[in-house]
């Protein structure tokens, strides 16, 4: 039997982003509002063999330590994570909290 059963898939918090200074802003704010399709994508080519969810923090409005606090919550056994590079800040400490709390589980980070 697989041990790998319940997977959350999550876009990263806006709190701590950064972009250097040719970004425009539309792409750094406007991007981020839109469903995280790629974790939808992901998430319906596993349902099949794995307890999936996703949980779109932006949508919701969640800062890092909200963001930490309901993934303990939600006890993942492999926690996938999409980042985009001026999100690199929050992911980091986002992945430090949460490996601190559930030391097992298992960070897939893409995007």
């Amino acid at each position: 039997m697989n041990k790998l059963q319940n997977v959350l898939l999550i876009n990263l918090p806006c709190e701590g982003q950064c972009a250097d200074f040719y970004t425009p802003e539309y792409a750094v704010n406007s991007f981020s509002v839109y469903p995280p399709l790629s974790l939808l994508y992901i998430a319906t080519d596993i349902q099949e063999f794995y307890n999936t969810k996703v949980l779109d923090v932006v949508a919701l409005g969640y800062y890092i330590e909200r963001t930490v606090d309901e993934i303990v919550k939600q006890k993942p056994d492999v926690l996938g994570i999409s980042s985009q590079t001026y999100r690199l800040y929050p992911m980091k400490e986002l992945v430090q909290q949460v490996k601190k709390q559930l030391s097992d589980v298992i960070v897939v980070v893409g995007g």
